[in-house]
């Protein structure tokens, strides 16, 4: 029979603590997880930089931190499904995209012109298709 060793009330404090804090691994499965360098609280680095906080929220994964860190496992799926990282993570991709100095508006400019001239030669050819047949 194995002897467990007795741990004094201030290393099991120590080892409930070091349980309860922030972890690194969980980084790998939500890379925009970030902690502060005290570990005294986590946020989201894209909700920061990009994120508009919902109205009557306040703001935990951009302006407190979390710090409870009872369920954190939960707590960081529900904030990955949360609209308000969805939306985040938009528009830090769409900000990505546009590293090369073309702002989102340009992109969009673009993209709407790109569909303008389409139409327009879509309909020159219908015409040109109507215009035949009414003179043959």
């Amino acid at each position: 029979m194995k002897k467990r060793k007795c741990l004094s009330s201030s290393d099991k404090k120590q080892q409930y603590i070091s349980r309860l804090s922030f972890r690194t691994e969980w980084q790998s499965k939500y890379p925009w997880v970030t902690c502060t360098d005290s570990n005294k609280g986590m946020f989201c680095s894209l909700c920061l930089k990009w994120g508009k906080p919902p109205a009557g929220s306040r703001g935990a994964w951009t302006t407190r931190g979390i710090t409870k860190w009872k369920h954190t496992t939960e707590v960081l799926k529900s904030h990955s499904e949360s609209q308000w990282h969805k939306d985040a993570a938009i528009t830090a991709s769409m900000a990505k995209q546009t590293e090369l100095g073309e702002s989102v508006l340009e992109l969009y400019n673009t993209a709407a012109a790109k569909e303008r001239e389409e139409k327009r030669k879509r309909n020159r050819e219908i015409l040109l298709k109507l215009m035949r047949s009414v003179i043959s």
